[in-house]
């Protein structure tokens, strides 16, 4: 068959688009500019051949060298298109920089209802504050001679930060991961002769005591029905403890390292006193024969904004394992400030 160069902006009608056809649209098909002879072959490689060498100069060309007038009277197919359909019609004064703003406004727009429909999938809890031992009983290996570091080191208050987020999916169920570290750190005096890790520590001179409790935890867990106006969501926590306690002395120390995996229940319940105040309770926890752990928090959530609440927090950490090779009981408060984030 003979192909000629199409006239731009000629079309034929009866011309039916098929998939794949880059020639033609809805109205027709381009025609010879001289004979009229219908070019029916609508082959994607010959069109885009066609492309190459026809419009796409054309449309390089107008563009480059002055922005805002009219290029082409057709505007030339765009690949890719499912249909595979050409669009057709003058495009007229064609403004870069009013396009581009109307594209950056249309990308802002989606954004914010991408953000709005994601609000409230992600929470970002930061808390720092003090905290208290009211007891640390600790005793290397366990039918050691035991000794404190609540009177070694005193009550406190001891720096602690605490990070926790709280993923949301589409089946009121998510996940919490939390990272909060806890070193407790001081010089004070032994009031007996302690016996720790194979190291014989002698009583009223200076002692540098360490203890440090890292917990990192990953919980699954499952929204459930509101009860009176309460949200209540509850799993399972994946707990790993990772704790270092040391003593030292002029010319001597001593340090035992512990790390494992400790599995927890898990429920945290909110309820919203005001539009901007909210009360939440949360718990992780569970007692065996070997031991057990305890973390209990309240907190008064305010909300500054949509996106953003200040926190007053207070928890109360317990627990410990007096079987195996070592022996560890402690109680630990705390009182916290914090920021939540949503996204």
């Amino acid at each position: 068959m003979r192909r000629t160069r199409p006239k731009r902006g000629g079309f034929c009608k009866g011309h039916k688009p098929q998939r794949g056809c880059f020639s033609g649209n809805a109205t027709g098909h381009p025609v010879d500019a001289v004979r009229s002879t219908r070019i029916v072959d609508c082959g994607f490689p010959e069109q885009q051949r066609l492309w190459r060498r026809t419009y796409w100069p054309v449309f390089v060309t107008r563009v480059s060298r002055r922005y805002g007038k009219p290029f082409a009277r057709q505007q030339p197919p765009r690949w890719g298109d499912s249909f595979g359909r050409a669009r057709t019609g003058r495009l007229g004064t064609v403004n870069v920089r009013m396009t581009i703003g109307k594209s950056i406004a249309i990308l802002g727009i989606l954004g914010a209802c991408g953000v709005l429909r994601a609000q409230d999938q992600i929470r970002l809890d930061i808390e720092g504050g003090v905290a208290y031992q009211t007891r640390n009983t600790c005793a290397i290996p366990a039918d050691s001679s035991k000794f404190s570091y609540r009177d070694l080191l005193g009550r406190g208050p001891f720096n602690y930060g605490r990070v926790t987020a709280i993923i949301n999916d589409a089946n009121n169920s998510g996940y919490r991961i939390v990272i909060a570290p806890l070193n407790i750190s001081g010089v004070g005096k032994l009031p007996n002769k302690v016996q720790f890790s194979g190291t014989t520590f002698d009583p009223g001179i200076d002692t540098a005591g360490r203890y440090i409790f890292n917990n990192y935890r990953f919980t699954w867990w499952h929204k459930w029905k509101p009860i009176d106006g309460i949200d209540v969501r509850a799993g399972w926590t994946f707990f790993i403890r990772d704790a270092n306690v040391s003593l030292a002395q002029s010319g001597k120390s001593a340090s035992f390292y512990n790390l494992g995996p400790v599995p927890l229940y898990y429920i945290l319940a909110e309820k919203h006193l005001t539009d901007r105040l909210r009360a939440e309770f949360e718990f992780d926890g569970l007692v065996a024969p070997e031991g057990g752990a305890l973390d209990l928090g309240l907190a008064l959530g305010y909300s500054l904004n949509p996106t953003t609440a200040l926190k007053l927090r207070a928890r109360y950490l317990d627990g410990g394992t007096g079987s195996g090779s070592a022996y560890s009981y402690a109680t630990v408060n705390y009182l916290s400030l914090g920021l939540e984030f949503r996204w």
